[in-house]
């Protein structure tokens, strides 16, 4: 049976993001461990770990560290990248499978190239530090010197790096549509998926981050909402999901802030698209 889960927020313990997620009965979830405001890793105590950890065994599946937003792969002038080295070492510890990551931005780069150049050689860097967990690049829907926003950056990239077959990848459906893909229109999301086989292949995507947006297509105003109510809407994101390439990839929906009612119900509807 597909894997369907939610981006959690950790509030106080990792006790409470375990708990939450048995209380939605999602298999799956996704979190960050990092201060959004401050490039540093959360803090949680040995006892709370522990007990985490019992519950990790007893309830889950595949768990996925989302990368912090501080760490920049395609910069330019970082060769290595401690706070990330931190974040995954932390996964590690408390189990988790995946990690997620944008590729970051051409911060001193004079184009988009040397970026991707820049790119490369964190990539090789880090799967030569075999850290154990698959790493899952995602599209972006930046525009400027975002690297991953047009797919056509991971094709480069792949045609560099050492050991491509050892890079996975992330597709979400909102930075797609927001960058300028229109998966909302069913003959170009087709066209979209048939790019994704073409570039990366369907079998190298490891996590399908499900989202909508009440923003433009091609706007490139990375803004979240409720699945089915924005600009793709139900009927396109059901189609998607549901394609014979991808329906048995995992799901997670990052969504904004809903009550743990708002969140069932969401949870339940997404599970009735595959039972219909």
């Amino acid at each position: 049976m597909r894997s369907i889960g939610l981006q959690l927020h950790i509030e106080d313990t990792l006790q409470a993001i375990a708990k939450k997620a048995i209380a939605l009965q999602i298999p799956i979830f996704q979190c960050f461990m990092t201060f959004k405001t401050a490039g540093r890793l959360l803090s949680f105590k040995k006892d709370d770990i522990a007990a985490f950890l019992e519950l990790r065994k007893k309830h889950f599946g595949d768990l996925f560290l989302h990368a912090s937003y501080w760490v920049n792969l395609a910069g330019v002038k970082q060769k290595k990248h401690p706070l990330l080295e931190k974040e995954i070492a932390f996964a590690k510890q408390l189990g988790f499978t995946h990690v997620v990551m944008h590729a970051g931005s051409a911060k001193g780069a004079r184009n988009k190239k040397e970026s991707i150049d820049a790119l490369a050689r964190s990539v090789d860097w880090l799967i030569n530090q075999d850290c154990g967990l698959p790493i899952l690049l995602e599209n972006v829907a930046h525009g400027g010197n975002a690297v991953g926003n047009d797919l056509n950056d991971f094709r480069d990239l792949l045609k560099l790096i050492d050991q491509p077959q050892k890079l996975n990848f992330c597709i979400d459906t909102v930075h797609a549509f927001l960058f300028g893909y229109d998966i909302s229109n069913n003959q170009k999301q087709d066209d979209f998926i048939n790019r994704v086989d073409d570039i990366m292949g369907w079998s190298n995507v490891g996590l399908i981050h499900l989202n909508d947006t009440q923003e433009k297509m091609g706007s490139k105003i990375d803004k979240h909402y409720v699945v089915g109510q924005g600009n793709i809407g139900d009927d396109a994101l059901k189609r998607f999901i549901l394609h014979e390439k991808i329906k048995t990839i995992p799901i997670i929906m990052e969504v904004p802030m809903l009550s743990e009612e708002q969140q069932k119900a969401l949870l339940k509807k997404v599970r009735d698209w595959h039972s219909k």
